[in-house]
């Protein structure tokens, strides 16, 4: 005699309704989608995470989607870590991936050879792309676009970051590096930077889009390159640099509790100073403290007047 076990789950979408309905015939289970058994009770477990539905037999896991007619392929087990991407991941028994939809009718990755499949926002943050899942395989990163079914990039790479190619209109823009040699790619998959360095760990725009950031754990640099070709360089060594009026001309460096002064590509002030405000009034292009003193100076960093400091003025 046919039992009816479960609630039924009712799945709602613009393009896709349905009911989901587990079924008992014996000891074993079926599944039926809008009261037509599509599974026939053949499994010792039917479970439903969110609208995935896999049967189990007494050693395998199956996907019994509503078109998956007669499943054949057997699995280790069914991953649900994508849910923000609505993906479910299933492992062969090969240890192979395979990357469903949430209701597991459509498959965007067949036979994946990675140890995981992750979602790109631990290397993207807030340029998060959901289209890209983040592929490692033996401990190396790579790119997958799952709409596509297409390998962006071979899981080779020491570090990889999705940043914002301001250039061209918000597409992505990739910090690789591999072996120590770091590269930066725009959307189009065109090389921008590339130098050795195995320290760094991402490079992105600078807000100007005139120039590159440089960061190391929490440390700070900058390079832009030059009409000669080469690249001016200020080392990750800062815990902040500062853009006054968002011009990439004018850097001011902070290094703890200190601040210094790059101008057009040349540091004009050391880092160890109290504090530095930029006028460019002419002549006087700002003003730095130091020592309680107020030290005007001009575009080359050469001090031209030396006064007290007036805490009124200061606080």
């Amino acid at each position: 005699m046919i039992r009816i076990i479960s609630i039924l789950i009712v799945l709602s979408f613009s393009s896709l309704s349905f009911t989901q309905e587990v079924y008992q015939y014996g000891d074993n289970f079926g599944v039926k989608y809008n009261g037509v058994a599509v599974h026939y009770a053949k499994y010792t477990k039917v479970e439903i995470t969110d609208y995935f539905v896999a049967g189990k037999d007494e050693l395998y896991w199956y996907n019994l989607s509503e078109k998956g007619e007669s499943p054949e392929k057997p699995y280790k087990k069914f991953l649900f870590h994508l849910k923000d991407q609505l993906l479910v991941v299933g492992v062969t028994l090969e240890g192979k991936l395979d990357v469903f939809n949430e209701t597991g009718e459509f498959l965007y990755m067949r036979d994946g050879d990675y140890d995981k499949v992750k979602s790109s926002f631990e290397i993207a943050g807030v340029n998060y792309n959901s289209d890209v899942l983040l592929i490692v395989k033996n401990g190396k990163n790579g790119l997958y676009n799952w709409p596509n079914q297409t390998e962006i990039l071979p899981a080779k790479y020491d570090k990889i970051k999705i940043n914002q190619d301001c250039i061209n209109g918000g597409r992505m823009l990739l910090f690789l590096q591999e072996d120590g040699q770091n590269m930066v790619l725009n959307a189009f998959g065109e090389e921008l930077v590339k130098f050795k360095n195995g320290t760094i760990d991402n490079i992105k725009y600078d807000k100007n889009c005139d120039g590159y950031l440089l960061e190391r754990g929490l440390r700070k640099g900058f390079m832009r390159q030059l009409k000669s070709g080469k690249y001016f360089l200020i080392k990750p060594i800062y815990s902040d640099l500062i853009f006054p009026e968002d011009n990439s001309d004018i850097i001011i460096c902070q290094k703890g509790t200190k601040y210094g002064l790059y101008y057009k590509n040349k540091r004009i002030l050391a880092c160890k100073y109290d504090k530095i405000d930029i006028t460019d009034n002419g002549y006087i292009f700002g003003t730095a403290v130091k020592n309680l003193k107020k030290l005007t100076f001009d575009k080359e960093g050469k001090i031209v007047k030396v006064e007290a400091v007036n805490y009124e003025d200061e606080h």
